[in-house]
């Protein structure tokens, strides 16, 4: 958890006022709702910002719309063409950890709650396609929209972002996470030791065939 350091966001913004209007049923970020974060007294040059909610994730939508819509062509329905932004509903009660040079994120990702995840037509199908038992469900994460710049200041935070992952899990009580992903990445999770491939793939509408990936327990020690 040494890079990880915390800037707290908690109301939704009005430029993603649209999202809303698109029929998603938004629970407010309630005390009791909201993710628990520690602090840390990370160097400032390679900090992470952990940003709860909508509030200035324009950045982390605007490096999701270059991978996924420009450079992949996928047809995710909550692009913003005229924005340039990728940013989604579940957002809204999601944790967006990102790195940021200047303006500019190189490199972020989301992770939700498996409760709030079914509102969403993805997680929603990754969760189905994993077949947690319901009482696992409580204890879950889903790992979602890694997207990174080109260029080695972002590969070369992978290691302290996968570590920032598994210390959010530790202090929100949740042992396992999952996430989805092309056959050819799944090595770019599994060189750290503390992620394992299911068996098997399934297909999702937009992004194709994907592998399910999940990360058990708390192992930050091992990355």
């Amino acid at each position: 958890m040494d890079n990880l350091a915390i800037d707290r966001f908690h109301h939704v913004g009005p430029e993603c006022g649209e999202v809303f209007a698109r029929g998603y049923a938004h629970r407010h970020l309630t005390d009791a709702g909201r993710w628990q974060i520690a602090e840390s007294s990370s160097r400032r040059d390679s900090a992470f910002v952990a940003a709860e909610g909508l509030t200035n994730i324009e950045c982390i939508g605007s490096l999701r719309y270059q991978y996924y819509i420009e450079r992949d062509r996928k047809n995710y329905a909550f692009a913003n063409a005229e924005r340039k932004t990728l940013i989604e509903p579940v957002d809204a009660v999601s944790l967006h950890l990102h790195l940021t040079r200047g303006d500019r994120c190189i490199l972020a990702v989301r992770l939700t709650r498996a409760s709030d995840a079914q509102a969403d037509v993805h997680l929603n199908a990754l969760l189905e396609q994993s077949r947690l038992p319901p009482d696992a469900l409580d204890h879950t994460i889903l790992i979602s929209r890694l997207v990174m710049s080109r260029g080695m200041p972002a590969i070369a935070r992978l290691r302290s972002l996968f570590q920032a992952i598994d210390a959010v899990g530790k202090i929100n009580r949740k042992s396992l996470a999952i996430l989805a992903a092309r056959s050819e990445l799944v090595p770019l999770f599994t060189r750290f030791g503390a992620y394992r491939p299911f068996p098997g793939s399934y297909f999702d509408s937009v992004a194709g065939e994907l592998r399910i990936v999940f990360w058990q327990s708390y192992t930050a020690q091992r990355l």
